[in-house]
């Protein structure tokens, strides 16, 4: 799974593509480091309306390759490697998107599938509250 990264490119660009892969997770970009485990403050959060090379102009043009097997912190490390700019994995947790802090040893691809298990658990709720207005 490869994202197209170029200097002029939004970070909202970047979260697109990320979720095309992995649809209930998702990256924000923040000024500040967070430490394995630890979650990152709102007010620390980049705006997606960002352009990667105002942020750092050594950005070049590059094709990163995802790997779904990939653990979360060190994708997160990775990507501060590569890019100079600290990320954090979201997955959605029912209605919520939550900070994998707690899971950060979790590969990609299995945040994705719990994400996909409470999905499925809303869904079913949710049909037996429209079976009980009947």
């Amino acid at each position: 799974m490869n994202i197209s990264i170029n200097p002029e490119m939004s970070l909202l660009t970047i979260q697109k593509q990320f979720t095309s892969f992995f649809p209930l997770l998702k990256i924000e970009f923040y000024s500040s480091k967070h430490d394995e485990k630890e979650g990152s403050t709102k007010n620390e959060q980049l705006s997606n309306s960002s352009i990667l090379c105002k942020i750092n102009p050594n950005i070049s043009t590059f094709e990163w390759n995802i790997k779904k097997n990939q653990v979360v912190s060190e994708f997160e490390k990775e990507f501060h490697s590569l890019f100079g700019i600290y990320i954090q994995v979201f997955r959605k947790n029912k209605n919520t998107w939550i900070q994998t802090t707690q899971t950060d040893s979790w590969k990609l691809i299995e945040q994705q599938e719990h994400a996909e298990e409470m999905s499925k658990e809303i869904d079913e709720s949710e049909t037996l509250d429209y079976h009980e207005q009947e």
